[in-house]
C-alpha cells in the first residue's frame, strides 16, 4: 500500500461477515482503523490474515504500514468441513482511491461441496456470492482525507 498524503489521510481495514446469506452479528468481525501519519508519505505491506481457519479457534489479524492488530478469536464464523477459498478482489495493477470510497480488497468463501468464481467489484455478483455460499468475508478499505 502507499498512501500518498498519510499526514492527511485515515485509513479503515474491516472483514464483514455474512452466514447463509445474512449479516454476522457483530456485522464487521474486526476492524483497524489508523491515520495521520507524522510523514507526508507512507507506504509498505498491508493484509488480512486468518489463524486456523479449519478449527474451531479461529483468529483474524491485519497488518499495515506502521501498525499492526495482534490475533483476536472470532467465534461461530467459519465452519469446519466444506470447500473454502481466498481470493484477491483486485489484481496486481496499481488501484487508486477517492477520499471516503470503500473498495473491496479480498474475499474468503466457505461452501458445502464447490465453489465458483464471480467478480468481486461487481455488486450484483457480491450479492449473489453471499446468498450461493454458507460462508463469506469480504476485507474492505476506505481512505478519508482529513484536513
Amino acid at each position: 500500500m502507499k498512501l500518498t498524503e498519510a499526514d492527511k489521510s485515515w485509513v479503515t481495514l474491516w472483514v464483514e461477515g455474512y452466514k447463509d446469506g445474512k449479516e454476522t452479528v457483530p456485522f464487521r468481525l474486526k476492524e483497524l482503523s489508523y491515520g495521520l501519519h507524522p510523514d507526508q508519505e507512507a507506504e509498505g505491506p498491508m493484509g488480512f490474515g486468518i489463524i486456523n481457519p479449519q478449527f474451531e479457534n479461529v483468529s483474524f489479524f491485519f497488518y499495515s504500514p506502521d501498525v499492526s492488530t495482534p490475533p483476536q478469536l472470532v467465534e461461530n464464523i467459519l465452519e469446519r468441513g466444506g470447500a473454502s477459498t481466498w481470493d484477491y478482489a483486485i489484481g496486481h495493477e496499481e488501484v487508486g482511491l477517492e477520499s471516503g470510497e470503500t473498495k473491496v480488497l479480498g474475499v474468503y468463501q466457505q461452501s458445502g461441496n464447490s465453489l465458483r468464481t464471480y467478480d468481486y467489484q461487481d455488486s450484483n455478483e457480491i450479492t449473489k456470492m453471499i446468498n450461493e455460499n454458507k460462508t463469506v468475508l469480504l476485507l474492505k478499505i476506505k481512505v478519508e482525507r482529513r484536513n
